[in-house]
């Protein structure tokens, strides 16, 4: 058993190779390295958000793999993902950036190890460039911006957006219930701080071998450990 990289699914769906998916549990994003200072640096995050081609990218870097995200928990465990925007709008990103007189140049980083990541921060900056900002990708921690990839710590939307927040640190999020309504406002109420950028989400793909039988994963990503078993590969 190994873990297939989202944008080796496809050709290893292609080669006949046997797969198994999690449901879409992991969160891509782009993480700023502090809050928003001004109401002027809002317009140039809110102009970067507009800029970057989702479609895109996943049709192309990630093989068609994952979803679009606009917030931060997937709509398989919240049904109300869909009303946050996730659509690019190159126009209305150009007009948030004329309405900046002078643009700081931003970095964005990624992790070395993960040639996704990396590919997705190049592909971010030529949008950001169409939009008229400035953006370039650099290997150093401190960078203004980072590409993060963060595995949802559980299916329950109140204790993932909690964990979610501590690991981005934001504001740990105040829930009126346990509603979706109350999961909506706590998650929307993130999403204004402007700190973040969601991207995708993600599902984790593992190849198996004929060896490997009652093979399961639960949604979120985690192994049926206790119905598995190995049989000898045939001759």
């Amino acid at each position: 058993m190994i873990e297939v990289a989202a944008d080796q699914v496809r050709r290893a769906a292609m080669e006949g190779r046997r797969l198994a998916p999690s449901a879409p549990i992991e969160l891509v994003a782009i993480v700023f390295g502090r809050d928003r200072p001004s109401a002027e640096d809002g317009k140039l995050r809110e102009a970067l958000a507009l800029s970057i081609d989702r479609s895109s990218i996943r049709n192309v870097l990630l093989q068609g793999e994952g979803e679009p995200a606009g917030g931060l928990l997937p709509n398989w465990m919240t049904g109300y993902e869909f009303l946050f925007a996730a659509q690019a709008d190159m126009r209305k990103a150009q007009q948030q950036r004329a309405e900046v007189p002078q643009a700081p140049s931003w970095t964005i980083s990624y992790d070395v190890s993960d040639p996704v990541s990396r590919l997705m921060a190049e592909r971010i900056a030529l949008n950001a460039k169409d939009a008229g900002l400035r953006l370039q990708t650099v290997t150093t921690a401190n960078a203004d911006l980072h590409v993060a990839r963060i595995v949802l710590s559980s299916t329950d939307p109140r204790v993932a957006l909690t964990s979610l927040a501590s690991t981005l640190n934001l504001p740990l999020p105040k829930f009126t219930g346990e509603s979706a309504e109350a999961w909506y406002q706590a998650e929307n109420t993130l999403l204004q701080t402007q700190r973040f950028i969601p991207l995708f989400h993600l599902p984790i793909n593992y190849g198996l071998s004929a060896s490997v039988k009652n093979w399961r994963t639960h949604r979120d990503g985690i192994w049926a450990i206790d119905e598995l078993w190995l049989a000898p590969e045939k001759p």
